[in-house]
């Protein structure tokens, strides 16, 4: 069974157009796959803290309790098999919300590694979609930036938005 993993970012529940197409891939998923397992993260709803010294002192020590959040999100980031990501842009980037989801996901050698090539993403088995808006007048350029950012972690990712 395919496990799907589904961030929901956008304050606005009720016009937010990166919720409205991200709420049909999954709807599409599902209709392709009825079989597929989801589970709904709700970043507006649920905001993971903001990292902070005590995170950043406890990473020597992957057992710290100011580290149970990241564990938490990287290990329900472990088990999936698709990532589908939705992301307004406000003040030409991402909101907050997902930053610090991404902040508590980055981990070295959990979810990246350093190597003599540069960075390098661990969760290659992850397939990852990302169902971003923004307003008209934000350039190309910065949406762009948003979709590299996120290779970091999913070096394979599949952002055509094909399923499965």
């Amino acid at each position: 069974m395919t496990k799907i993993l589904h961030l929901s970012s956008s304050v606005d529940w009720q016009n937010s157009t990166s919720r409205e197409i991200g709420r049909y891939l999954i709807e599409q998923l599902k209709a392709a796959h009825p079989d597929i397992h989801v589970t709904h993260r709700d970043l507006a709803n649920d905001t993971p803290p903001h990292i902070g010294p005590d995170f950043f002192n406890a990473l020597p020590t992957s057992t710290a309790e100011a580290l149970a959040i990241s564990r938490e999100l990287v290990a329900e980031l472990l088990e999936a098999d698709r990532l589908v990501i939705e992301a307004p842009m406000y003040n030409f980037t991402i909101p907050s919300t997902l930053k610090a989801w991404i902040d508590h996901i980055v981990r070295y050698d959990l979810t990246v590694k350093i190597s003599e090539q540069g960075r390098e993403g661990l969760l290659s088995n992850v397939r990852l979609s990302s169902c971003s808006a923004a307003e008209e007048s934000i350039p190309m350029a910065l949406r762009d930036r948003w979709i590299t950012r996120n290779r970091i972690c999913a070096p394979s990712s599949d952002l055509s938005g094909s399923p499965m």
